[in-house]
C-alpha cells in the first residue's frame, strides 16, 4: 500500500531528484539569459545611435541587464550544475565587457624607452566651474599635468595659471591649458557643426616638435533622449532627427581634425561611448587612452544611478599610453579623464 501523498512512479523508474531539477532548469535558463545578452551587445554595438531602442540603451543603465545573475548564481549552486556555472560565467564576462563597457589592461609586450617623453593629458567638461574651485586645484597640483582641455568652461585669464602656464579660449566654451608654448591653429563653432557644440585646436611646441591638439565638444543626444522618456508624441522622430544632426555633426568635425597621424591627439567630450557607430565609424582608428590602457568600466559622465564613458583622449602614433585614469567628483556631472602618453615612435 502506498503513502498518502506519495506519487506512484512508474515499475523500475527512479525517482526523480529535486537536484537534477533544479540543475536541469539552472542550465536552461543560464542558456536562455547568455543568449538574450549576447544579442543585447550585438544589437548595442551593431545598432546604437542607429535604431532608436539601442540608443536608448547605449545611453541608459546597462547594469539592469545583469539583475538576472541574482537568481542564476544561486540557482546554478543550488543545482550543482557545473554546466550551468559556466554558462553564468561567460554571461558575467559578456555583461561585464561589450555590453557595459569594461576593460582589463594588458601587459604590454614591449616596455617603453626609459628617455621616452612623456606627457601628462587631462580633459574634463567642467560644467562651468572656476579654476579655482578648490578640488579642481588640488588635483591640478597634486597630477603634475602638462595639457589641461576643459569643455563647459569659464574664460581663463593667464593671470590666473601658475607660472609658465598658458591658455587659449575658444569660442565654444573650449579651454587648452598648456605648460608648453602653444598657438592657436583654428577652431569649430555651432555655425560650423550645425549644432551646439565646438572644438579649439592648437599646436604645442614640445621637447618632441611641434604637435597637433584638438579640444572637442560634440552635441549631446539629450533632447531626444528626454522626448522619448517623457513620452511625448513624435519623442521617436525627435531622437531620430537629433541622431542625424550629431552624426553629421561628427562627421564634419573628424573631417576637420584630418589624418589620424603624426602624433594628433584629439580630447574632450563626445557624449558618446566606444560602442555608438557613430564613434565606430569616425574615431575608432585613433587609440583611445582608456580603451588601451584602462581597467574598469571608466565612466565619466555621471549620473544619480548610472554612468557613461563619453568622456576621451584620443591619440594617433606614435604616441601610446602609458597609464590612464578616471579622475573623482569635482562638482561637475562629469569626471576628468587623464592619461600619461609616451612618445614612441620605434
Amino acid at each position: 500500500m502506498s503513502m498518502p501523498n506519495q506519487v506512484p512512479t512508474e515499475p523500475g523508474k527512479p525517482t526523480p531528484k529535486k537536484g537534477n531539477r533544479a540543475a536541469r532548469w539552472a542550465v536552461r535558463l543560464s542558456l536562455v539569459y547568455l543568449i538574450v545578452v549576447a544579442v543585447v551587445a550585438g544589437l548595442l554595438w551593431w545598432t546604437s545611435d542607429a535604431w532608436w531602442p539601442a540608443t536608448l540603451v547605449l545611453f541608459g543603465p546597462r547594469w539592469v541587464i545583469a539583475i538576472p545573475l541574482l537568481v542564476l548564481i544561486p540557482l546554478s549552486l543550488y543545482g550543482r550544475s557545473v554546466r550551468a556555472g559556466g554558462l553564468v560565467l561567460i554571461s558575467v564576462a559578456v555583461v561585464a565587457g561589450p555590453l557595459c563597457g569594461g576593460r582589463v589592461r594588458m601587459p604590454e609586450l614591449s616596455e617603453h624607452p626609459s628617455e621616452a617623453f612623456t606627457l601628462r593629458v587631462m580633459t574634463w567638461n567642467s560644467d562651468g566651474l572656476p579654476l579655482d574651485h578648490p578640488a579642481f586645484r588640488d588635483y591640478f597640483d597634486a597630477e603634475n599635468l602638462d595639457v589641461v582641455v576643459l569643455q563647459e568652461a569659464r574664460t581663463v585669464n593667464e593671470l590666473s595659471l601658475p607660472s609658465g602656464w598658458m591658455s587659449v579660449n575658444g569660442q565654444a566654451s573650449t579651454v587648452i591649458l598648456s605648460r608648453y608654448p602653444m598657438r592657436s591653429d583654428g577652431q569649430m563653432t555651432e555655425k560650423d557643426l550645425g549644432i551646439q557644440g565646438g572644438a579649439e585646436r592648437v599646436i604645442l611646441e614640445t621637447p618632441v616638435g611641434p604637435i597637433r591638439l584638438v579640444n572637442f565638444h560634440l552635441p549631446t543626444p539629450r533632447s531626444g533622449l528626454e522626448a522619448i522618456l517623457a513620452r511625448h508624441s513624435g519623442g521617436i522622430e525627435e531622437l531620430g532627427d537629433v541622431t542625424e544632426r550629431r552624426r553629421v555633426a561628427s562627421g564634419v568635425a573628424r573631417h576637420w581634425v584630418g589624418t589620424a597621424n603624426d602624433g594628433l591627439i584629439v580630447c574632450g567630450d563626445f557624449n558618446m561611448p566606444v560602442e555608438s557607430v557613430i564613434y565606430q565609424a569616425d574615431w575608432s582608428r585613433f587609440g583611445n587612452a582608456f580603451s588601451s590602457a584602462g581597467t574598469g568600466w571608466g565612466t565619466t559622465k555621471q549620473t544619480r544611478w548610472f554612468g557613461t564613458r563619453v568622456d576621451h583622449i584620443l591619440y594617433a602614433s606614435p604616441w601610446r599610453c602609458q597609464e590612464v585614469s578616471v579622475g573623482p567628483a569635482m562638482g561637475s556631472d562629469h569626471r576628468p579623464v587623464l592619461a600619461t602618453l609616451v612618445y614612441d615612435p620605434r
